[in-house]
This record gives C-alpha cells, sequence and structure tokens, in this order.
C-alpha cells in the first residue's frame, strides 16, 4: 500500500522515467515487505540523477543515511541516500553500479534476503543480517574465488585460493524485473 499522493507521483516518476534507471531494491524487491513498507531504489550516481531527484521530486538526504552505512565495514560502496515520504533512492557510484546489480542477483538467486526475514521477526536483527548478507554478495562478486588445487590434498601448502574467473564474467543476468 502506498500511503498519500506524492508517493504515487514518485513512483510514476521513478518508473517511466526515460532516461534515468531506478532499480528496485530492498523489502519489495526480495517479497519480504509488509502492507507499511517502505519503496527502496537505486540508481547510478550521476550530476543528473541527483538534480531530477532532489529539484523535480523534492528527495533530500536521509539523516539516517550515516547510521546505514555504518554497517558496511567497508566492504560496499560509500552511498547517497536520499528520501521522499516513504521512498528511499540510494546513488551508487558508477564504478559500483554493475557490482550492486549483480549482488542483489546473487542474495535474490540464492534466497538469502528472504531466509534471514522468514527466521527474524525482529527488525534490528534483520536489518543488522541483511548488511551482513549484502557484505558478503559484494565480496562473492568481486572474487568469484575458487579453488586452486583440490581443498582436500593442497599439496605442499603453498597454493592458496585464487581467482580464476575475470570480473566481467562473475556478473549474473538479471533474471528478474528490477529496472524501473
Amino acid at each position: 500500500m502506498i500511503v498519500g499522493d506524492v508517493s504515487k507521483h514518485v513512483l510514476f516518476a521513478l518508473q517511466n522515467h526515460p532516461k534515468h534507471k531506478f532499480y528496485l531494491t530492498g523489502s519489495r524487491y526480495f517479497d519480504t515487505y509488509l502492507p507499511m513498507s517502505d519503496w527502496d531504489f537505486f540508481a547510478e550516481e550521476t550530476r543528473e540523477v541527483k538534480l531530477f531527484l532532489v529539484t523535480s521530486l523534492g528527495f533530500r538526504p536521509d539523516p539516517r543515511a550515516h547510521h546505514d552505512i555504518s554497517y558496511t565495514g567497508g566492504v560496499q560502496p560509500r552511498i547517497l541516500l536520499l528520501k521522499s515520504g516513504d521512498i528511499h533512492v540510494q546513488l551508487v557510484p558508477s564504478e559500483s553500479i554493475n557490482e550492486k546489480l549483480a549482488a542483489q542477483q546473487f542474495l535474490f538467486d540464492n534466497g538469502i534476503i528472504k531466509d534471514i526475514a522468514s527466521k527474524n521477526s525482529e527488525m534490528s536483527v534483520r536489518k543488522i543480517l541483511n548488511h551482513s548478507a549484502w557484505d558478503t554478495a559484494v565480496l562473492v562478486v568481486r572474487k568469484a574465488i575458487t579453488p586452486a588445487s583440490d581443498p582436500f590434498f593442497p599439496g605442499d601448502g603453498s597454493k592458496q585460493f585464487q581467482n580464476s574467473v575475470k570480473p566481467v564474467d562473475t556478473i549474473p543476468k538479471p533474471n528478474r524485473k528490477m529496472e524501473w
């Protein structure tokens, strides 16, 4: 349920923007939302997107943003979190947008966020676990680690795990509508 005409107007503007892509994320993307849940999106951080959100739609920096970012432990890139009513947009640096898309797809494909939601009713616990899951997904996407040799018979022990997949090959293709 969307409360208020302003929210409906903003969602319509994001969904139908001819140039900028806004990707659905959060509880509504992972199908863990409640009727009064907010709407979360992310977009590539550009000057044009910032101007559109702030000037045209009245978004403002979310005062909780510094708190939310503190959970990431430096794994995820710093983001600018903008808010308008019950709608949040994370602005992700251009060099990290594909990584964010791939991490989200990894979390969705493996049911990780839905699993956390089904096992934890306390929102503060869910939030901490979700941030840890996002950090893990980002690391998986960045590294795509595979064993260099048989882990049960490492030989002389000098061989460790190595990255045998190019980062470009690790980004899965989205199979769920998340682009608005």
